[in-house]
């Protein structure tokens, strides 16, 4: 059961959602600002928010959950520490997680653009960066698109660069885009793979970063939790959480559409590596809940998901 005051906190729109633009947009009395120079960033205090200067003296944000993944490698803030800030956006091939880094001249996302960065100007043609698209609508007053994605008929989502609002973008995981202007660039996805290195080497270096990279998760008071499920993808990264010794709780979660095997294999799978296990039931759609999440996410998700 969840305590009243911590329900209370989890029941409302916007958490963990962030804001950048030309001036401070607080979303409600908790929110956060950090001035960059020409652009300030306003955030929920929920979003992991972490300030580092690059040796060149550049003041850097590191949204979000950025994980070193190297196993001689520094942690991603002190990386940046002694980087100059030319040189800080080619430190991210090292780094795992679900991360954002924020300077006054520059925004990174992850190799999966995970927190998202959606790009859109308001009526006096300012530009603004937002995480959530209902907070973008309501700074620039864009209509939202004619349709909405299809739970299983057709598409369920919005595909990159696209999005719910009309005259906004999307970021790709390929991509950066600069605050001051809205300009976006293209930038290199992935390292170079040197093309001489033997495979069973490369496969080396790739376990010994998936295994530091959970290592390396900071540690918190609350529980690490790992979504399983049966698939070969799955079972990979179950592997590497166990090779890294953190004590790792795994889930599943059942729905109607889960399938037979997801519903048998994860515990099997959890207890040969000593893991615990919880499925999580979906239950029956509860009003307040569904209009928290289109307050939320607006018209971005298909009703079904």
């Amino acid at each position: 059961m969840v305590p009243v005051n911590q329900a209370d906190q989890i029941l409302k729109p916007h958490r963990r959602q962030y804001i950048l633009g030309p001036e401070q947009h607080l979303v409600d009395v908790e929110w956060q600002t950090i001035e960059l120079g020409p652009v300030v960033l306003s955030f929920c205090p929920e979003l992991r928010a972490q300030a580092v200067q690059d040796l060149d003296g550049l003041t850097w944000i590191l949204l979000g959950l950025a994980a070193q993944t190297n196993p001689n490698g520094k942690s991603p803030a002190e990386q940046i520490e002694t980087t100059s800030t030319a040189d800080v956006p080619k430190l991210r091939y090292d780094w795992a997680g679900r991360w954002l880094l924020v300077a006054k001249h520059r925004v990174q996302p992850d190799a999966g653009s995970q927190i998202g960065v959606l790009v859109g100007q308001d009526n006096s043609g300012r530009n603004w960066m937002s995480s959530s698209p209902v907070l973008l609508q309501e700074l620039g007053g864009n209509d939202w698109q004619p349709f909405t994605p299809s739970y299983q008929t057709g598409a369920e989502f919005f595909p990159v660069p696209a999005c719910s609002l009309v005259g906004a973008t999307r970021l790709m995981p390929s991509q950066w885009v600069d605050p001051r202007n809205g300009r976006i660039h293209a930038c290199q996805l992935l390292p170079d793979v040197p093309t001489r290195r033997p495979d069973d080497e490369i496969l080396d270096e790739l376990a010994a970063r998936l295994k530091t990279g959970f290592q390396n998760v900071p540690h918190t008071d609350d529980p690490f939790w790992f979504g399983l499920s049966a698939g070969g993808d799955s079972r990979l990264m179950l592997a590497a959480a166990a090779a890294s010794g953190r004590e790792i709780s795994t889930f599943t979660w059942i729905a109607s559409r889960t399938k037979l095997c997801d519903r048998v294999l994860p515990p099997k799978l959890a207890e040969c590596v000593g893991m615990s296990h919880t499925y999580v039931r979906a239950g029956p759609i509860v009003r307040s809940r569904e209009q928290l999440a289109e307050e939320h996410a607006g018209k971005c998700l298909s009703r079904g998901n």
